[in-house]
């Protein structure tokens, strides 16, 4: 098939190697600005970088988008405005939902195929390695073979079951309220474990969240969330002040003692003493919603 990569970033520039021998001739590479790095991989791949997108489109069977999301909407009109050739668009751009929705109706009224791709994890570790997921109509026959091309490349595409151009977009945009919210709970608490000289014990310490798998760990946290919100809430306070006593960066804590504060004040009514289920927690909290006004912070 032939194939072009649009935006030659480190998500295109880690894709083009690994589709490049697999392309029936020339792999197209295009970015409006291409880098030092782009011009260098196009040399190794005895190919060119094109600024013009409508250009790569017209040569290529399949058209790899990895481009920023703000851009994503524009490569979609240029894959629907390509002519009558069957054409498929994987999109990997990091975009909303509701853009990559968009984008799906604008590539399907051109008469195209559209597959909502999103990166699960950090091409600069995982290389085309890294697992990907897709969402979309596979059921036709262009989607079926750009699939099978992909996967023979070596990439890890795991298909939504009854996906819609949109899901995996939110799939990868709530993966990141986990680990970027995790990355920044990192920072905070092992910069505070570093300045108390107590980093290494601190391993030890949380060595418990390790003893269940990471799907039981988090239903565990939401379920009990509401039966404990109180207590947890005292502690949250606590360990805020010792921070602010140490004169330590607090960025997170002020957020999670908002989130306990108002669970622990509109369920105080319930009484309850057996924690729910995972489905009847959500229902919840879901129903709690967010604090209208921020508390003040701890002195």
């Amino acid at each position: 098939m032939r194939t072009a990569v649009i935006g030659i970033g480190e998500v295109g520039r880690c894709f083009a190697p690994a589709l490049a021998p697999l392309s029936d001739g020339p792999l197209a590479l295009c970015d409006r600005i291409p880098s030092p790095a782009s011009k260098e991989l196009a040399h190794r791949l005895n190919t060119s970088i094109t600024s013009c997108v409508a250009d790569a489109i017209a040569a290529s069977d399949v058209i790899v988008s990895c481009v920023h999301g703000s851009s994503a909407p524009a490569v979609a009109e240029a894959v629907a405005a390509a002519g009558a050739h069957e054409k498929v668009l994987l999109d990997f751009a990091t975009a909303p939902p509701h853009v990559k929705r968009e984008a799906a109706g604008l590539v399907k009224a051109g008469g195209h195929h559209y597959v909502d791709g999103a990166i699960m994890g950090a091409v600069s570790i995982g290389g085309a390695a890294t697992p990907l997921l897709a969402a979309g109509d596979r059921s036709a026959e262009a989607v079926e073979r750009a699939e099978n091309f992909f996967q023979s490349a070596g990439f890890r595409l795991q298909w939504l079951a009854d996906g819609m151009p949109g899901d995996a977009a939110s799939l990868k945009l709530l993966r990141s309220v986990f680990t970027k919210g995790m990355e920044a709970l990192a920072v905070e608490c092992l910069v505070a474990a570093e300045h108390f000289g107590v980093r290494h014990a601190l391993y030890d310490v949380l060595a418990d969240v390790d003893a269940a798998p990471l799907p039981q760990y988090l239903e565990m946290l939401v379920t009990t969330h509401l039966l404990h919100s109180a207590r947890r809430l005292t502690e949250i306070e606590q360990a805020e002040a010792q921070l602010r006593d140490a004169g330590l960066p607090v960025h997170l804590l002020p957020g999670a003692r908002e989130r306990f504060a108002t669970t622990a004040e509109t369920t105080a009514h319930l009484g309850m003493t057996n924690a729910p289920s995972i489905g009847d927690a959500l229902q919840t909290l879901k129903a709690i919603g967010a604090p209208t006004a921020p508390t003040a912070a701890i002195s």
